[in-house]
């Protein structure tokens, strides 16, 4: 019969809390699972300090990985109700989507490295292929066919407005304008009161 060993959750709690090392270290520092540290952490509110992450020996034997400049963010739009115009904001939101689409393509070699830096010490390699795979070409092409997809909605709904209105303003003019179709003037009532005089 296995006895069970006493886990010293204040020494957890204290390593937690530095924020030097990851959960997965602490919890190989202590026997435990990585998992049951996060349940701990958050039942009991830990909070991690704001301190640099520590770089492990294998971490320090991959590449450094060149940090570019986060893209820079564009105001955010209008609220709908604003602009009153759907079709313009799918589009700016679609061409933010694409230019980030390009900076992920531009820096597809450095995403794949972090990667490989991040799931290092992972236990089996369904992580880094799930992350692999949401960066590789494939799923890229994919994404730029889905915004071109919704960007030809887009136009084609505009479109489709565009071309009611110009029906509207046509059957409009034809109505007001003496055309074919114009209404006729309203009927003449003539009153006549000297009917037999």
């Amino acid at each position: 019969m296995t006895t069970k060993r006493a886990v010293d959750w204040p020494a957890i709690e204290a390593d937690f809390r530095a924020g030097a090392l990851s959960n997965r270290q602490i919890a190989e520092k202590h026997g435990l699972s990585e998992s049951a540290i996060r349940k701990r952490a958050t039942a009991e509110g830990w909070v991690r300090s704001k301190v640099p992450k520590v770089r492990t020996r294998r971490e320090s034997a991959h590449h450094k990985v060149a940090h570019s400049p986060a893209p820079a963010r564009r105001a955010l739009a209008p609220p709908v109700e604003a602009t009153g115009n759907h079709a313009d904001l799918g589009r700016d939101i679609a061409l933010r989507m694409l230019s980030e689409l390009d900076a992920a393509t531009a820096h597809a070699d450095e995403l794949e490295k972090m990667i490989e830096v991040e799931t290092t010490d992972d236990s089996n390699g369904r992580r880094r292929e799930a992350m692999m795979k949401a960066v590789s070409l494939s799923a890229r092409a994919t994404t730029l066919k889905t915004i071109a997809q919704a960007l030809g909605a887009m136009k084609e709904t505009e479109a489709e407005k565009g071309k009611k209105e110009l029906r509207k303003d046509a059957a409009k003019a034809a109505a007001t304008g003496g055309g074919r179709f114009a209404m006729g003037a309203p009927p003449k009532l003539v009153v006549n009161n000297n009917r037999g005089k």
